[in-house]
């Protein structure tokens, strides 16, 4: 098994090193199968990771491996990264969209996939107000089992933005008990309730956006971008929720 964060030669070193414990170079040439000409780069590396650490003996440098656990540590440190590349990302978008109000989204765009499906959620969230209502309808058991950990994730951020978000749920959906989830559904940011029958996509409508989301073989998102076909989709939706448990 791969070991995530590490290079090949940065995995092979810091396995040697977890097998040798604190010893000097010429045993972690030997070990590591790592040539001479890359592995003072590589001890470097994983010092800077906080994986290895050096010393000097009699003149002699020695190196000695953190424990496996640090590899936690490691993996804290890149989701901080990653929070902080999103947020710029983020901010990005907000100046490019505003430096260029010219440039329109498309009335119908077509994706294929669940990066594809991501994406286009995730698109919806940078333009997301605590003044927003989104409408979801047709969450079914297929979609909880294909893509639960993302919707999750999703639903989280949307909580995070402040807006709120109405559910009709296929009668086969399952449950979500996480307490983040039912905090916010005591606090009104989420509505659910559930459809007597079973819907054959999932919808998403929020702003002028209408996004559908087929699951079959492979995942098919449709987007439409279009402010009096998205009001249409939220009237038709209320007209539904009336009627429901």
């Amino acid at each position: 098994m791969n070991i995530p964060f590490l290079t090949l030669g940065e995995e092979k070193v810091y396995r040697s090193l977890l097998s040798l414990g604190e010893t000097s170079i010429g045993s972690i040439l030997k070990e590591s199968g790592v040539s001479h000409s890359k592995v003072y780069a590589i001890l470097e590396r994983l010092c800077q990771k906080g994986l290895v650490s050096k010393t000097k003996k009699g003149g002699r440098q020695y190196f000695y491996p953190a424990g496996p656990k640090a590899l936690l540590t490691l993996a804290d440190q890149k989701d901080r990264e990653l929070l902080a590349q999103r947020s710029t990302l983020l901010s990005t978008i907000r100046e490019l969209s505003a430096t260029e109000p010219r440039i329109k989204d498309p009335v119908l765009q077509s994706y294929d996939g669940m990066s594809a499906m991501r994406s286009i959620l995730d698109t919806l969230l940078t333009v997301m107000t605590k003044k927003d209502t989104v409408y979801i309808l047709g969450s079914s058991k297929r979609l909880g089992v294909v893509a639960c950990g993302y919707l999750r994730d999703w639903q989280r951020r949307r909580i995070a933005t402040g807006a709120t978000c109405f559910i009709l749920s296929n009668s086969d959906a399952p449950k979500w008990n996480d307490p983040w989830w039912m905090r916010s559904k005591r606090e009104k940011k989420t509505i659910t309730k559930r459809l007597p029958y079973d819907l054959p996509a999932f919808f998403v409508i929020c702003k002028d956006r209408v996004i559908t989301i087929y699951f079959s073989k492979s995942i098919l998102t449709i987007s439409i971008t279009h402010k009096e076909i998205a009001e249409s989709y939220r009237q038709f939706f209320t007209s539904l929720a009336s009627s429901c448990s």
